[in-house]
């Protein structure tokens, strides 16, 4: 991460906010050894915050700003869990600055509350859904949406892929807490992300930013998977939905919690089970046609495969 911590764009190097929060920051990576996207999530959280105000200094925050500040996101459209994440953040880092003495009279953090937020959304698309939505995909939001359905993926750990993160159809993934697992890409996947690197000349991240800087932002990632599936008719995706539908699709399949825990990149088989219990839409009848659907395909399958092997082998017997 850039040193400066993106304060540049907020505000003047002169202002004592500058200094105030670059310290803060510092102490956040080098002290705490907080991960690149968590530091990401903080730099963006604060900065956004002195962005809006227009602060200076942060002896002058006062709650009123703060009020301001979060209705103002969530006039943008932005959930009561999007605007507590930016909540979070914000305290930490005023909590911070009043421990290290940072008088701040117009401000008590204590009258800053989390907005209360709606049962969390789980939602799932069936393999076939996702083919069909698929069909109105350019090569990019193609490549995207398999991906983060073959493996699983997060929204960010999809945003950061790189080039050498991919050693054949394997993927390395590099989670929440710096968790590192591997994911595996469908053959197709395989062949059309070649096709990709190739074309566009890849020589880092798989995705590339605005002028060629940097990765895609997670926003406009959202924006470019979502309407693919309004195309195809599903107005209520959201990109996370492809984990849920890839978690789905391997309880569907018989794995026990344990190997789709590995997959996800939990921590524990109890948040796994949590996580996939009660998703939107899952019926008995839901699973019930998704695994005789499975079922039949993998007898007529087999049906072939036992025929073609078979009927070479039939030779009729020599007449006497």
């Amino acid at each position: 991460m850039a040193t400066t911590y993106g304060l540049e764009k907020v505000t003047s190097p002169k202002n004592p906010i500058y200094q105030q929060l670059f310290v803060f920051y510092e102490y956040c990576e080098q002290v705490l050894a907080y991960t690149g996207n968590t530091m990401a999530r903080k730099t963006h959280s604060v900065n956004d915050f002195v962005r809006f105000t227009g602060l200076t200094r942060l002896e002058d925050v006062t709650n009123q700003q703060v009020y301001d500040w979060v209705k103002w996101h969530k006039e943008r459209g932005n959930t009561a869990r999007s605007v507590n994440n930016y909540l979070h953040q914000l305290k930490a880092m005023l909590k911070w600055q009043r421990d290290e003495n940072i008088k701040m009279p117009g401000l008590k953090i204590s009258r800053i509350s989390f907005q209360k937020e709606a049962p969390a959304r789980k939602n799932w698309f069936s393999r076939r859904q996702i083919k069909l939505a698929l069909l109105y995909a350019e090569p990019r939001e193609w490549l995207l949406i398999s991906l983060a359905f073959d493996c699983g993926l997060r929204i960010e750990e999809l945003m950061n892929l790189k080039l050498s993160d991919i050693s054949g159809r394997k993927i390395k993934i590099i989670g929440k807490g710096n968790r590192l697992r591997w994911g595996m890409m469908s053959r197709k996947t395989k062949r059309r992300l070649k096709k990709w690197i190739r074309k566009e000349r890849i020589t880092d991240y798989l995705w590339r930013g605005r002028n060629n800087v940097g990765h895609l932002g997670q926003e406009k990632a959202r924006i470019l998977m979502e309407e693919v599936f309004a195309k195809a008719g599903f107005d209520n995706f959201r990109p996370h939905d492809l984990r849920h539908s890839f978690a789905t699709e391997l309880k569907l399949l018989g794995l026990p919690t344990r190997k789709i825990q590995l997959a996800l990149g939990h921590t524990s088989e109890a948040i796994t089970e949590h996580y996939l219990s009660d998703l939107d839409g899952v019926t008995i009848e839901n699973i019930r046609r998704e695994v005789s659907t499975r079922l039949v395909m993998l007898r007529i399958r087999a049906f072939f495969a036992n025929l073609f092997y078979i009927l070479p082998r039939i030779t009729l017997k020599p007449s006497n």
